[in-house]
């Protein structure tokens, strides 16, 4: 398989398994580095992609499940914002 198709694979298995999703993620757990285009690509195969802002450290704590992400002083007081996606499943309820 494709080192580019392992990435793609590896995202979708995370979104499938209910699992929010933001760039940093992506990069540090299924190595995309353009997570907006496969985002683009899941929408155009049909998948119903949410999105939403959320904390740079809410984050940050989600990726520390899996490693060990520390930021500098001056970023875990800032208040940056990422966006994070995730696959609806509900029925339109």
């Amino acid at each position: 398989m494709h080192k580019n198709s392992y990435s793609f694979h590896k995202l979708v298995e995370l979104l499938l398994s209910g699992e929010k999703v933001s760039t940093l993620d992506a990069l540090i757990l299924c190595g995309v580095s353009n997570l907006t285009l496969k985002i683009c690509r899941l929408r155009k195969r049909g998948f119903k992609i949410k999105s939403q802002p959320v904390s740079y450290n809410k984050v940050v704590n989600r990726i520390n499940r899996y490693g060990f992400l520390v930021l500098p002083k001056e970023m875990a007081l800032n208040e940056l914002v990422i966006r994070e996606y995730w696959i609806d499943n509900s029925n339109g309820q």
